[in-house]
């Protein structure tokens, strides 16, 4: 069974590497790392204000991302240049 990592970040920063993830192929990666935003969900939407942008990438063996899911808020219209969501 291969050995999948995630790096999770927010802004220009990594906040953390985590793994080796126990999943069996590259599509059971990318469906974990799925669930592991989703669990993240609600203390990034908080920190949208600070941290506009955050990421999740699943990364093979040899540490290249094979998948990246990114979240980004963007304020549009009269209101751009501000960010208060």
């Amino acid at each position: 069974m291969p050995d999948f990592y995630f790096k999770i970040g927010g802004g220009f920063s990594n906040i953390d590497h985590v793994g080796p993830i126990d999943v069996i192929d590259k599509l059971a990666a990318r469906e974990e790392a799925a669930s592991v935003l989703a669990d993240f969900a609600r203390d990034i939407a908080i920190k949208l204000t600070v941290i506009p942008e955050w990421s999740i990438e699943v990364l093979d063996e040899f540490g290249k991302p094979i998948f990246r899911i990114r979240v980004i808020a963007e304020i549009l219209g009269a209101e751009r240049g501000r960010l208060h969501i």
